[in-house]
């Protein structure tokens, strides 16, 4: 039985990487059989916390936030000068807490308060939190559905009645508007499902006063903060004892649920390895992942790249998004289509998380780690000196 006795806590802790691996083996098989995305979470943070903490050194620390909130952007006001973006000018003080971008500067403990850390953090009335976990209840993100369907499926769920009757005047319930079903052939078009959604709901609409036209009126909920499944945060510390650090994006991690693996096959054979690439390239996370960039970019103002690791069980594969090559603040007011989101999205090679020999984490992995450090220590060393 363990020991109950708070005092005999140890004052250290110490593992290896023969018995980490093992537990990570274990929580990869135990989420394999399964089609959905959060099993794999307890392997991927198991993996980051350990990576996390082998990484790290005197000065240089790397911790896991899963969930991290990154805001979207604020409109930027063209008729100001704006402050060159890649690095941090001069070393804010606490009274600067809630105009910047509460990441890539140095803070002493306690230095910002409870309203300076929440002042930057709203997004306005218009935008829509969107949580990156399909899995999660509250801000569900429906990853197969268009945002602008969505988006009327939450509106039209907190109408209240005087607000449903007032944005259809002397409209009448018609018992014989046709009923359609959004998953059947028959609603082919935006109309057809938000009649059908209004429908469900129970708002008293008719079909004689131009209802659709109406339906398509409602106004749109564009896409708020982004929550990324894990990101890996890089503190630089001013000294080995300091309580000031510079924050920096390391790395975005995003989960996706791989294919299942059938029973009796090994996740290396060529046949699964060629449904997990073809899942990979599906350009459906494309428009997740670019904004997680440009909302990161937004937040670390003195970075010029972020890392971003698409994981799909036993396999990953990693994009690196470049400042200098981001679209404009004004790319999502128009909707753009797949076809201009891709363009930003150049995804790497599809690799194994896992050496060959389960013995060690892969040589990919390790480049992508190594390679997103250098980046991110180059950034925090942009910044001006701390005390």
């Amino acid at each position: 039985m363990p020991d109950t006795d708070a005092s005999a806590w140890p004052d250290a802790a110490s593992t290896n990487l023969k018995i980490h691996l093992q537990d990570v083996r274990r929580l990869l098989k135990k989420a394999d059989p399964l089609t959905l995305e959060h099993p794999w979470y307890h392997a991927y943070n198991t993996l980051l916390s350990y990576n996390a903490m082998r990484m790290s050194d005197a000065t240089n620390r790397f911790s896991i936030y899963p969930q991290a909130k990154l805001p979207r952007p604020k409109p930027v006001k063209r008729t100001t000068q704006q402050q060159p973006r890649g690095r941090m000018e001069s070393t804010p003080t606490a009274n600067d807490a809630g105009n910047g971008s509460g990441k890539g500067v140095r803070y002493a403990k306690g230095e910002r308060t409870k309203d300076q850390i929440g002042a930057n953090e709203g997004d306005g009335g218009e935008w829509e939190d969107v949580n990156d976990d399909p899995n999660q209840k509250g801000d569900k993100k429906q990853e197969d559905a268009p945002v602008e369907d969505e988006a009327v499926r939450t509106h039209l769920a907190e109408l209240s009645v005087t607000e449903r009757q007032s944005r259809q005047p002397e409209a009448t319930q018609d018992s014989t508007a046709p009923t359609l079903d959004p998953g059947t052939e028959g609603a082919t078009s935006n109309a057809q499902l938000r009649l059908s959604i209004a429908q469900r709901k129970g708002i008293r609409v008719g079909v004689k006063r131009n209802l659709i036209d109406s339906m398509l009126s409602l106004p749109k909920r564009k896409v708020g903060s982004r929550y990324p499944d894990f990101s890996v945060i890089l503190t630089a510390l001013a000294g080995p004892e300091s309580d000031r650090g510079t924050y920096s994006m390391h790395s975005v991690w995003e989960l996706k649920a791989p294919p299942a693996l059938p029973s009796n096959t090994s996740y290396m054979s060529p046949a699964y390895i060629k449904s997990v690439t073809k899942k990979m390239r599906d350009n459906s996370v494309a428009r997740q992942v670019l904004q997680q960039a440009q909302w990161a970019f937004a937040e670390y103002t003195h970075q010029k790249f972020i890392h971003i690791l698409l994981g799909y069980g036993y396999l990953a594969c990693e994009i690196t998004f470049n400042r200098a090559e981001m679209p404009d603040e004004d790319f999502w007011k128009n909707n753009p289509d797949d076809a201009a989101v891709v363009q930003y999205v150049k995804k790497g090679p599809v690799f194994f998380i896992l050496e060959e020999n389960a013995t060690d984490y892969s040589d990919s992995l390790k480049d992508f780690w190594m390679a997103a450090s250098v980046h991110a220590k180059h950034a925090a060393d942009s910044l001006p000196s701390g005390a």
